[in-house]
């Protein structure tokens, strides 16, 4: 009897206790966020806010960058400055020098803010340039080109030359004759920068770019020298005026002191090469 009333009790007790647990409520816990519930799809993939297709606001911009210098058939060296801010004194393809015509070190800005590539010149108020090259084969014309936009002030953008920030010759590298003077643009690019180009002559020489900066500090980039179509006959281009024709003489003679040839060096005899490495 004692046993039969143990195991009713027990029964007893377990029901109550199954009983109490499919009943019970268990309460949140405070600060706990409720469940976002699930948005119907709309047949396409979800993005932005709350999945709904809206844009988010935007967080940064992309670009993509060419290093190596572009166009591939540009004949100036270096146009796009990737290679030519490492200070130093080795022949690179942009040279820098202060309103007097002497040297100094072609400063450089990096990033987004510049026209092409990763790297870009940053000239101060006349500063002049100079920018190596060569000539298209067979005698074809050319085009020149080089882009420029002000750090800061400028000209009245509203006025009749706002792009007019530099005076930019072609001349002949090894002699320095003046060629023709590239035209500003009417207005700068959305971009903000300005381009100063003009059609080139054909040219048995290396040609090469003179520039000298205004008033304003500007950016200085993307600069090209490419084989163009003739464009039938052209006026002679201005002359410089005596101030700059002497600035140009400065920098024609501190470019020539670079430039040593001993008489081995040119012309170069391979053969004779060859046997003084074997040590014949």
């Amino acid at each position: 009897m004692k046993t039969s009333t143990l195991v009713l009790a027990s029964m007893l007790a377990a029901a109550q206790v199954a009983a109490g647990c499919s009943d019970e409520t268990v309460s949140p816990v405070a600060g706990t966020p409720e469940p976002t519930p699930t948005v119907p799809g709309t047949g396409g993939s979800s993005s932005g806010a709350g999945g709904n297709g809206e844009t988010g606001p935007k967080v940064r911009d992309v670009f993509y960058r060419n290093t190596i210098g572009v166009p591939f058939d540009n004949l100036l060296a270096d146009g796009d400055l990737e290679m030519s801010i490492t200070p130093g004194d080795g022949q690179y393809g942009w040279l820098a020098f202060n309103g007097g015509g002497n040297p100094k070190v072609l400063l450089a800005e990096t990033g987004g803010i510049c026209k092409s590539g990763l790297r870009c010149g940053r000239s101060q108020a006349s500063d002049i340039l100079f920018v190596r090259g060569t000539a298209a084969p067979d005698m074809k014309p050319h085009r020149a080109s080089v882009w420029m936009k002000p750090v800061a002030d400028g000209p009245d953008l509203d006025g009749l030359h706002p792009c007019r920030l530099a005076e930019v010759r072609m001349v002949s590298c090894d002699n320095f004759e003046i060629g023709e003077r590239l035209e500003s643009a009417d207005a700068p690019a959305e971009d903000g920068w300005c381009e100063i180009s003009g059609p080139v002559e054909p040219s048995t020489r290396a040609l090469c770019l003179y520039i000298e900066i205004d008033r304003w500090e500007v950016l200085v980039d993307a600069a090209t020298l490419l084989p163009g179509e003739d464009t039938g006959m052209r006026s002679p281009p201005p002359p410089m005026r005596p101030d700059q024709l002497a600035r140009v003489a400065r920098v024609r003679e501190h470019i020539r002191s670079r430039m040593t040839f001993s008489s081995d060096s040119i012309p170069i005899d391979p053969i004779k090469k060859m046997r003084e490495a074997r040590g014949d």
